[in-house]
């Protein structure tokens, strides 16, 4: 039996770290004890280890962050957003990241509707995102430590978060697709509107394809991973306008000043998603009896091959 060993990192001094000989090692001093250690495998395990102990955070027995990976998210970033569970409960704006040994740090101020004290209070565990080139980077977080109003109703006007990152990368496209979507053979034009503008302007898009959870669209302006437009989609029954959510976006070649976006709509009811499900089923359905048409078609235009005269 394999024996184990669980002490805080603070407490190992380490000595020597050799994995490229074909015996890896890892020598470190405790309690006045000097220990070798070997791998039961490979020396991955040994080279986390010594990570953990590089960077003086938790236990040997403890996940750690390889915080020299994620010093490229260090800086400013425009927003973040919040969730509890599967619900979004708000968006933080002038953002800032820090990575430092003792983690990554999220300083935020919330954006738009307020958030309840009572629900962000120390300790509190919750997901973060932040958008990352084309996608979202994923964080499982804890506030640290809040500035709020004073009373009973009172918000919170500052937030500090420890970040742990929970995927290697940016989740883009398919990771987010919840609900089946169809293609448009032609775009189709709709208007929308970015939203917290003072003047009450509308430009056009053009819908590329569409599901109950958001779509993708054509813009003649720029866009950015976060921004939040008011769309009308194009749709056979009467729906409001939608708020969405901008989740990737890239400059599409060769058309000056126009951008391809994939959208996520915000705060949509359960009757405006089946409405959505329903147009999609709907748009399938016409798509497969214009193929099927013109499969009949072209079948009745081929010429009769082996017929007797």
């Amino acid at each position: 039996q394999v024996p184990t060993l669980t002490v805080p990192a603070g407490q190992v001094e380490r000595l020597r770290l050799d994995t490229t000989g074909r015996s890896p090692l890892f020598v470190c001093r405790l309690g006045g004890r000097v220990h070798t250690l070997r791998p039961t495998a490979n020396a991955a395990g040994l080279q986390r280890l010594d990570r953990v102990l590089r960077s003086g955070r938790g236990t040997v027995g403890a996940d750690t962050v390889d915080l020299f990976r994620w010093q490229r998210l260090a800086g400013e970033h425009r927003v973040a957003r919040l969730f509890r569970g599967a619900a979004a409960e708000g968006t933080l704006q002038d953002v800032t990241i820090k990575v430092t040994a003792r983690g990554v740090r999220l300083v935020g101020v919330p954006r738009g509707a307020p958030l309840a004290a009572s629900q962000f209070e120390p300790g509190t565990r919750i997901r973060v995102t932040l958008p990352k080139g084309r996608g979202w980077q994923h964080f499982a977080a804890t506030v640290q430590q809040l500035d709020q109003q004073i009373g009973a109703g009172a918000a919170v006007e500052h937030v500090e978060l420890l970040l742990t990152p929970v995927a290697d990368g940016p989740s883009v496209a398919e990771g987010r697709r919840a609900f089946h979507r169809v293609t448009f053979a032609e775009p189709l034009s709709f208007p929308v509107q970015r939203m917290r503008l003072t003047r009450d302007s509308w430009s056009e898009a053009s819908l590329i394809d569409l599901s109950a959870g958001g779509f993708c669209a054509k813009l003649r302006e720029t866009v950015s991973v976060g921004d939040q437009f008011r769309v009308e989609l194009p749709l056979s029954e009467w729906s409001p306008p939608l708020e969405a959510e901008v989740v990737h976006c890239r400059p599409v070649r060769g058309m000056r000043n126009t951008w391809q976006a994939g959208f996520r709509l915000l705060g949509i009811t359960e009757k405006h998603r089946t409405l959505l499900q329903r147009e999609v089923l709907r748009r399938e359905r016409e798509q497969l009896m214009l193929k099927r048409r013109a499969e009949r078609a072209s079948r009745a235009r081929q010429p009769m091959v082996g017929a007797s005269k």
